[in-house]
This record gives C-alpha cells, structure tokens and sequence, in this order.
C-alpha cells in the first residue's frame, strides 16, 4: 500500500508539471486563468507533499493519520478539476463532433458493402465469402471504436436524443450480417447491413441533434447555471489580478483583453438566454464590464475594479434568476417524464394481458384455473398503476374500466367459462389502450406547453388526485353503491392485501345503467376496439 501511495503522489507531481507546461503555452487569457486556478487549488492543498506524508503514515502503520492526509489531498484536486472543467466540457464537444464524422465514414463502407453483397450472384458470393465477412468484421471493429467515444448521457429525458443505443443496434446488426456471410446466406446478409445502416443514420440523427441542442445552449456546452458561474469565477479571477497589481504598483492595461472576453461572454449568453429576467441581469453584467474594460486599458485599476464588483452582483443575480428558472423546469419535466412512464407501463401492461388471452385460448377451458392468478396480479398492478400515475381524467376512468375487467376475467377463469374470460379480458385490454392513449395526448400537450413556457408548475395535478371531473362524471349517473360487495368476503391481491372496491359486480347492473355506462364510454374508444366491449358487455347480460 505504501508503494501505491508513493506512486500517487509521483503522478500527482507530474500532474502539476503538465499544467505549469499548459500554462507557458496557452496563449487565450481565459484558459490561462483557468490553469492557473488549478496550479494555485493543488499548490494551496500541498497534494504532493500530502500524498508523499500519507506514504510514509501507511508504511509507518498510521492509517488513519494517512486517510486523513489523502482526503486533504482529494479535496485539492477536486477544486482543480473544478478548475478545468469547462475545457473537459469543450473537449467532450469536439469528441462528439469528430465521431459524427467517422459515423458518415463508417456508413458510407457498410453501405459500400451491401451494395457489393447484392451485385455478387450466387457463385461469386461463396468465392467472396471470406473477404467479406473479413471486411464485415472490419467495420465491427471500427464501430466498436466510435462507439467508446458516445456515451449515453446521464439522467436524460425519456424523450432525449440516445445515439449511444443506436450504435449499440448497429453493432448488433453487423454482428449478425458477418454470420449470415459465414452461413452463406446472402440475402439475409444484405438485410442485417441494411438494418445497420438505418441505425447508424439514426445514431448521426440524434447525434447532431445532441450537438445541436449543446451548441444552442451555449459555445461551451454547459447548463446555464454552470456558465453564469464560470463566468462569475472568471470575472473574479480578473478581479483578484486588478487588485493584486494595484497592490504592487503593476500595470493592469494587459488585463483589458481577458475583460473584452468577459463581456463578449455575458453579450453572447444574454442574446441566447429566454428569460427576461436573467437576460437583463446579463446585459447589466455587460455593461459593467465594458466599463471595466475600458478603466484597464487607461491603467485606472480602481474605477476598474468597481465596475468589476458591479459586474460581479449583477452576475449573482442572474445565476440566482437561472437556478430558480431550472429548479421551475426540471419539475416539469419530471411531471412530463411521469406521463410517459405512465404511458409506457399502461402499453406493457395491454402486451401482458394479450398474451395472457392467447396462452389461455391455446391451453383450452380446462387450464383456465390454472392462468387465474396471473390474472389476479395483472388486476392488481392495473390497480397500483391507477393509484400512483399522474392525474389524467380520462386514463383514470378507462384504468378503472381495465381492473374491473380483468376482475371479471379472474373470476370468469375460475368457473371456469372460457367464452366469458376472453371477452373481459379483450375489453380489459382495450381499456388499457384507451388509458396509454389518454396519457400520450396528455404528454403531448403538456410538452407542448413547456416548449412555448405556457406551463404552470403550480397547476400541475398530484400522482392520485383528479385533474378535473370529468364529461362522463359529470353527466352519467354513479354506478357504485356501497352495499354491493364486488364478491363473496373480502379480496386479498398475492401480498395480502384488501382488494375490495365500492363499486357493484359488473353482472348485477341493471340493463339502463349498464346501457348508459357503455354508451358513455364506448364513444371514447378508437373504433376498432368498440365491437369488443359491445361483445362483452352482451356476454356479461346473459
């Protein structure tokens, strides 16, 4: 252990060199502050000297004495990293960009060769076959070697741009197409490559959407809280040498272009920033500088540093706007990515339940009994979707419609009456449509609303809380009654939990009500999935 921390602490050391190096080599002003932030956090932490101490506590056997030694150390480095951060986030940039372009190349090849593998006939292909199943690994290779450089980003959006997936697709549609060349199939071949080819054209789509979406938020591709404080360490940083030269009787009309850049900087987000608020507080900042700026080609290092604390306040106060702005939005957001879950899990949840109709259609009447409590469970989920989801009239009411269905479905099984179980189970699964299509619409427009900033995060319902009754709710007569048991004693789900509802059984209803109930909401179903609810509730009148 003592040799490893030894060795830390020699990279440590060589780390400080290459920065001293970056630093007599840079020329833009900006980046020369930023290394010299990072110099001054690792020679204020005595990284080194630490890291060499913690050395000699391990081999001393003084392990606590050496942790305390490396999180001094860490917490050094991490201020210098801090320091760098923004050329780390360019250098991210250009990274992206350069894999667009070896994304076109790889392309271009992949469709070079399927176009070779079509052209070939049958005898030419087997003669081929080895030369291009070794170019076909080729381009494996060099995808696999892109791919390292797009990386899924972090917390994304549901609905955000993935190109790390896309070549994920690619690379297994290439290792797909190599085999069928060894196989010998030719035109499975060329389908594998053409299928590679569309994911690589989606995997360039997403990723000039990504670049794009970065380069509009700012040249340095950081949230918009990130850049004001950057700019307002930057401005501190000019602020500091102003003072630091005056002190020493130092000329400060070199520190004139670090200070243009600045206020080239605040001009530039402030043209781009939405809000109105932070958008003034940028252009105050602005002002300010230039003002500054413009003292320090004069050599006037006092009327520069007031403009200079002017520009500071004015850039607190719009990072301060910008948090509370972000904070605003990643609570719609989040909202927004609720629906699509919501949506997703009603989609999955219709998959399940067809597939839980077909196995029991296939195995027959007899084995019903046996399919009986998945379909318990597959009630209960409906059930907990309803509960946790986000507040959408018309997707709660058509949840509710899919529990009581699959309900009836559970119960049909267990007679069992096959003819019965299918229907419910068929109205089940387009209820469940219904509610993915009403938290889709409910997505849309509120996505809608939050790319115009019509959104109100105050107004936005609670998971479990109605939005707003209802047309049915408020023109159909209630159908539940609270002295009608749903079934014989209390239902428990698969943990034991009480499943009782208030509403009545679906067979016990009354021929107005149930005709009520079904013209109110069959009228709300896609037109394909009315004959079956027609078809069920014709079922449950018997």
């Amino acid at each position: 252990l003592a040799e490893r921390q030894e060795q830390l602490a020699e990279r440590a050391k060589a780390v400080e060199q290459e920065i001293e190096k970056a630093k007599k080599a840079e020329t833009d002003p900006m980046k020369q502050l930023r290394l010299e932030r990072a110099d001054e956090a690792m020679d204020a932490g005595e990284v080194d000297e630490r890291l060499d101490r913690a050395a000699q506590d391990i081999e001393d056997k003084k392990p606590i004495d050496a942790l305390a030694e490396q999180e001094k150390a860490l917490e050094a480095l991490r201020k210098a990293e801090k320091a760098l951060e923004a050329d780390e986030r360019t250098a991210e940039a250009e990274r992206d960009k350069e894999a667009r372009e070896r994304l076109e190349e790889l392309l271009e090849k992949q469709q070079e060769l399927r176009e070779k593998v079509e052209a070939a006939d049958e005898d030419q292909f087997k003669e081929q076959q080895k030369d291009l199943q070794l170019e076909q690994r080729e381009l494996e290779k060099e995808l696999e070697e892109v791919a390292q450089d797009v990386k899924p980003e972090p917390k994304a959006a549901p609905d955000a741009p993935d190109p790390a997936k896309e070549l994920a697709a690619a690379q297994d549609e290439m290792k797909k197409a190599e085999q069928q060349i060894e196989q010998g199939e030719q035109e499975k071949t060329a389908d594998a490559q053409e299928r590679a080819e569309d994911a690589l054209k989606r995997a360039i789509e997403q990723l000039d959407q990504q670049i794009a979406q970065n380069e509009n938020a700012d040249p340095e591709n950081a949230a918009a809280e990130d850049r004001l404080r950057e700019l307002e360490q930057d401005q501190e940083a000019v602020q500091q040498e102003t003072e630091q030269r005056e002190d020493q009787k130092q000329d400060v009309a070199d520190l004139q272009q670090p200070q243009e850049q600045l206020a080239e900087r605040a001009e530039q987000m402030a043209e781009r920033q939405p809000q109105p608020d932070v958008k003034k507080s940028l252009e105050n900042a602005q002002q300010a500088m230039e003002k500054a700026a413009e003292a320090l080609q004069q050599n006037k290092p006092q009327e520069a540093q007031k403009a200079q604390e002017q520009a500071q306040e004015a850039l607190a106060e719009a990072r301060e706007q910008a948090q509370k702005h972000a904070a605003e939005q990643q609570e719609q957001q989040q909202a927004l990515d609720q629906l699509a879950e919501a949506r997703d899990e009603a989609r999955e949840l219709a998959q399940e339940q067809r597939e839980l109709r077909e196995a029991g259609h296939e195995a027959g009447e007899e084995a019903l009994p046996a399919h009986q409590p998945e379909q318990e469970e597959m009630g209960n989920e409906a059930e907990e979707l309803a509960e946790n989801a986000p507040a959408v009239a018309a997707a709660a009411e058509a949840l509710e419609e899919a529990g009581d269905a699959m309900d009836q479905a559970a119960q049909e099984m267990q007679q069992p009456d096959a003819q019965q179980a299918e229907a419910a189970q068929r109205a089940a699964e387009a209820a469940l449509e219904q509610a993915a299509e009403a938290f889709e619409q409910a997505h849309a427009q509120m996505k809608a609303q939050l790319e115009q900033g019509t959104m109100d995060v105050a107004a936005m319902p609670e998971p479990g809380q109605p939005d707003q009754p209802s047309q049915k709710e408020s023109q159909q007569p209630s159908t539940q009654t609270e002295d009608t048991p749903r079934s014989e004693g209390e239902k428990k789900d698969a943990k034991g939990r009480s499943r009782e509802r208030k509403d009545t059984k679906w067979s016990s209803l009354g021929e107005r009500e149930r005709d009520s109930l079904y013209q109110g909401y069959v009228r709300q179903l896609p037109i394909e999935y009315r004959r079956l609810l027609e078809d069920y509730y014709e079922a449950l009148a018997k």
